[in-house]
């Protein structure tokens, strides 16, 4: 992320996790939407992403009880979930 103190939010009403720059995909997709598992993409963040493992477990942690429908990301498509 920009910032090691990124913003995350969870939007309860329609669902929507804006995810800062920590869940994006690379290659020319701006404007496009894919489909995606949630659980997948919080098992996917890095170590280079938060370096820090207890931190980085205790955020998996917290991103597994969420139940979003779509992923607002800071950069590439956006995430459709299954």
């Amino acid at each position: 992320m920009h910032l090691w103190d990124g913003l995350l939010l969870m939007e309860t009403r329609r669902k929507i996790f804006f995810s800062s720059d920590l869940m994006l995909q690379f290659g020319e997709a701006g404007g496009k939407i894919i489909k995606s598992n949630w659980q997948e993409e919080v098992n996917q963040i890095t170590p280079e992403q938060i370096p820090d493992p207890d931190k980085r477990a205790a955020l998996q942690k917290t991103l597994s009880k969420l139940s979003p429908a779509f992923v607002a990301t800071g950069h590439g498509p956006c995430l459709k979930l299954t």
